[in-house]
């Protein structure tokens, strides 16, 4: 999603997407808004943001949603935020194995938002976050 565009999405399935090149094996959110209701990201891998990778002053809005087993070789299985985006997630789940692509590849974390590169905010509300090896939320 790019460049101004807008996507809504209600009760769908995003299963077992890759984007091991960058990041966002769900949804790459580029420049767009993103709203997320009620949505499973399942299986979906990357090298940032397996499940979804929001960047370059994107919005995403998640509600209800289900994160299960996504993988990502540099942080953020599930979510990873970066240049100037802005994420909400509102009763979402966490659920299974989200760990990094491959043993000792690297940290962790289920939502990975690099604030020095810019990330605006990320505010989570009601959502359940498991343990994880390395931490379940990065803030950096």
């Amino acid at each position: 999603i790019a460049n101004g565009a807008i996507l809504s999405l209600e009760r769908v399935t995003l299963r077992e997407g890759s984007a091991n090149g960058y990041g966002g094996g769900g949804l790459f959110i580029r420049r767009g808004e993103v709203s997320l209701v009620d949505c499973t990201i399942e299986r979906c891998s990357g090298r940032s943001g397996g499940g979804l990778l929001v960047a370059n002053d994107a919005t995403l809005d998640a509600k209800g949603c289900v994160f299960v087993d996504n993988t990502a070789a540099h942080g953020g299985a599930a979510v990873a935020v970066r240049d100037r985006a802005r994420v909400t997630l509102r009763s979402c789940s966490f659920v299974g194995q989200q760990r990094p692509a491959g043993a000792g590849d690297g940290p962790g974390w289920l939502i990975d938002a690099t604030l020095s590169s810019g990330a605006k905010a990320v505010s989570l509300e009601d959502c359940t976050l498991p343990a994880v090896r390395d931490g379940a939320l990065r803030l950096s």
